[in-house]
């Protein structure tokens, strides 16, 4: 039985964003073709997937990716208990490999990504949330992943410790870039391209980056734009916070902080850069930063220069 549920969600293929990263890191110091390193990107990406079906039921979702959830489809019970089988199969995985430096690792992560989420709960609705505090908890509930599969991947290639400090600062900042890019995404993608419910955040309760820039711009117009939304989320209401959110500036100001995240991860590629021992791999990180701002609107993207 549990293997149905599995299989359903093997049907939501993802960008595989996270093995991706740790096996480039790991060819970069020369060991990318090991099982351990095939082993431990299918832990990275199992990770995600449980944490993305609690997601969904913290916030009800009824789709991902253009598919029923897990608790869509059985209901809230089954789905923790399916997020909590495949936490299980992680850390089975883990514990067979007998390198307790990986268990630390992905234990320390899975603590910081669950902190994270306790936060970003405890400010629902908040629509006073700092730029820090915003950060604060997206470093923990996003960057903490990437940051471990990186620094995996560099400890599996056999980089030192002062390198595996630089991938993993990569991943954190190259999360924080996707997290904004998300975060834009949800109120300027249509339902088809983004795969589920636009608006979502703002349905859930989630206060990000555009608005908390549109905010700093007039904070009761954004308010009220907000409140209405919340009170009856139509078409034309989200249309009025996409059109405020574009005029305000704040589309181009969280495109520009993405960026300029980005701009930051590539500071870290160059402290470890004498470390490789495959610098050729390096397009395929470039590849993968591509792939995550080719998804912004080009109407956005020509706002923000």
């Amino acid at each position: 039985m549990v293997l149905a549920y599995l299989e359903e969600v093997a049907q939501g293929i993802g960008k595989r964003l996270r093995p991706q990263m740790l096996i480039t890191f790991a060819e970069l110091f020369g060991r990318g073709d090991s099982p351990a390193v095939i082993d431990c990107a299918a832990c990275g990406e199992l990770l995600h997937t449980a944490s993305l079906i609690h997601d969904d039921v913290i916030d009800s979702a009824p789709s991902r990716r253009g598919l029923p959830t897990v608790n869509g489809r059985h209901g809230s019970e089954i789905a923790v208990i399916v997020g909590d089988y495949i936490l299980a199969l992680v850390f089975r995985r883990l514990i067979a490999m007998q390198d307790f430096t990986l268990l630390d690792l992905t234990v320390k992560a899975s603590q910081n990504l669950g902190i994270g989420i306790i936060h970003e709960v405890r400010n629902r609705n908040r629509l006073g949330l700092s730029e820090e505090e915003y950060f604060s908890i997206i470093r923990l509930k996003t960057g903490a992943l990437f940051g471990l599969v990186c620094q995996m991947g560099a400890y599996l290639g056999g980089a030192s410790e002062h390198h595996q400090a630089s991938a993993r600062e990569y991943g954190h900042l190259f999360g924080l870039a996707f997290q904004v890019l998300d975060d834009l995404l949800d109120f300027t993608l249509t339902e088809d391209e983004a795969g589920k419910p636009t608006f979502s955040d703002l349905r859930e309760g989630r206060i990000t980056l555009p608005l908390i820039h549109a905010r700093e711009v007039d904070e009761p117009h954004t308010r009220e734009l907000v409140e209405r939304f919340q009170h009856q989320p139509t078409p034309a209401s989200a249309e009025s916070i996409r059109r405020w959110l574009g005029e305000s500036g704040s589309l181009s100001r969280s495109l520009g902080k993405a960026q300029e995240l980005l701009g930051q991860s590539r500071e870290e590629i160059e402290r470890m850069s004498e470390g490789f021992a495959r610098p050729e791999a390096l397009s395929r990180l470039t590849d993968l930063e591509s792939q995550a701002f080719a998804r912004v609107p080009p109407w956005v993207q020509e706002a923000a220069g």
